[in-house]
């Protein structure tokens, strides 16, 4: 559904993944993550929120507040 490169600063730089995927029975799920990695690369930071698509719909804004407000500082 949707991809992003992420450089929120101080090396830090990942990627941000929107897509959905469907059970067995017709289940549909909208994932969305953060994966990010410091930057000699050495360490991953994930943060992955899912919920059925229409509770993902439903709720969009609130997931997108906790996805936006995730921060990774360089060690």
């Amino acid at each position: 559904l949707a991809s992003s490169n992420l450089a929120p600063g101080q090396g830090i730089h990942g990627v941000g993944e929107t897509y959905d995927y469907t059970f067995p029975g017709n289940r549909v799920v909208t994932f969305e993550q953060v994966a990010l990695t410091n930057a000699t690369d050495t360490k991953v930071y994930l943060l992955l929120v899912h919920c059925t698509a229409t509770c993902f719909s439903h709720n969009k804004a609130q997931i997108s507040t906790v996805i936006n407000s995730f921060t990774v500082r360089s060690s």
